[in-house]
């Protein structure tokens, strides 16, 4: 795991935070919060999203009440806690000794996070039905093992499993293979039932005898249904198919394939080692020399070599991170000031300017001479 950038969010004051409008948010998870209405000067329930919105958002009546019922005592605004970070982005939240109370000043973010293990197509397929706990109410499909077939289900739009399939034809496309492909399973019992079996090899829809108890999805009751569900498929020279768990959004995934007997066969997933250093804050070059897809946080992987994803959706060198010397010591008192940081890292400062902490944020300044 590696750090490429920090997320830090201003500092508020408890009058700020109440004050702000109540912002239900682009999604639709409708998740029960409570806002301060400034006008009636209550704390009123209303339903959230899930994503975008404001910090006049409270999971509670009453920690809506400690906020806004005393603003005029508040030095730092409440500790609230980072949005919930992405599985396995180690977020850990920071924070701040400023009049002797714990200020929350923000979170910080890894954005680069380590191989996932590759799910093979067949354990896709029997992993269980999940729906999430949100609610989104997204339309899918599952396989269903038992019965063989791709149903259809209520997704709420996070959290989940692979096993959830965007149409019923994705569905059976990716799991008929699955079925189709396995072994030939006669069972040990003392029965003689005549069934049908996919043979991969041949090719073709093949009589067997069933003799009860071990069986697998490759076993039907007559050749018509074998053929409407396996009729066309090949042994795969590839080996087994492949598909990466899907990976969060923003990390900067690329699909890796190879060329096995004359095919292209998907081998897996990689997840690019983060570069180096930060993006200039000066403006990009005009015209640019090398283009990239700015996106969530930048690709980079579009970039040559050791160059990054920046603003404008331009390519440019990196600046390496730390520079050389000491911040200077804060002459001001430490109070919380309602005003965003300048920078987070040295890299975004201008020549040897450093990125220094002053009070509650960060600025660009010159290092101090005499350290």
């Amino acid at each position: 795991m590696c750090i490429r950038s920090l997320k830090v969010v201003g500092v508020y004051s408890s009058e700020n935070i109440c004050d702000l409008p109540k912002v239900v948010g682009p999604c639709r998870a409708r998740l029960p919060r409570f806002h301060y209405d400034v006008k009636t000067g209550r704390c009123k329930k209303f339903f959230y999203g899930g994503c975008g919105g404001n910090e006049n958002n409270f999971k509670t009546k009453k920690d809506c009440l400690t906020t806004c019922k005393k603003r005029e005592k508040d030095t730092c605004g409440p500790i609230r806690d980072c949005a919930k970070p992405l599985p396995g982005t180690c977020a850990e939240p920071i924070y701040e000794f400023i009049n002797g109370e714990k200020c929350f000043v923000g979170c910080r973010y890894p954005m680069c996070i380590d191989v996932v293990g590759v799910i093979s197509r067949d354990n896709i397929c029997d992993l269980p039905k999940v729906a999430g706990p949100c609610n989104a109410k997204l339309p899918r499909f599952h396989y269903d093992v038992e019965t063989g077939r791709c149903k259809k289900f209520v997704y709420g739009g996070c959290d989940g499993n692979e096993n959830n399939f965007k149409t019923r034809q994705d569905c059976f496309t990716t799991c008929r293979i699955r079925v189709c492909t396995l072994p030939k399973l006669s069972g040990t019992g003392p029965l003689s039932i005549p069934r049908w079996f996919y043979n991969v090899e041949s090719m073709k829809c093949e009589k067997f005898i069933y003799r009860g108890g071990k069986r697998n999805k490759n076993n039907f009751r007559n050749k018509r249904k074998c053929e409407r569900l396996c009729q066309g498929i090949e042994k795969d020279s590839c080996g087994p198919p492949r598909d990466c768990a899907r990976p969060p959004p923003g990390t900067c995934v690329e699909s890796l394939f190879e060329i096995i007997n004359g095919e292209k066969c998907y081998a897996g997933c990689k997840y690019p080692r983060c570069k180096k250093g930060s993006c200039p804050t000066s403006a990009p070059p005009s015209p640019c020399s090398n283009t990239c897809n700015e996106g969530h946080n930048g690709d980079d992987t579009d970039c040559p070599g050791d160059q990054l994803c920046c603003r404008g959706g331009c390519c440019r060198d990196p600046i390496l991170e730390p520079k050389i010397g000491d911040c200077p010591e804060d002459p001001r008192p430490k109070t919380c000031l309602l005003k965003q940081s300048e920078c987070q890292l040295d890299g975004q400062c201008n020549g040897k300017r450093k990125c220094c902490r002053f009070t509650c944020h960060k600025f660009c300044v010159d290092p101090d001479e005499n350290k």
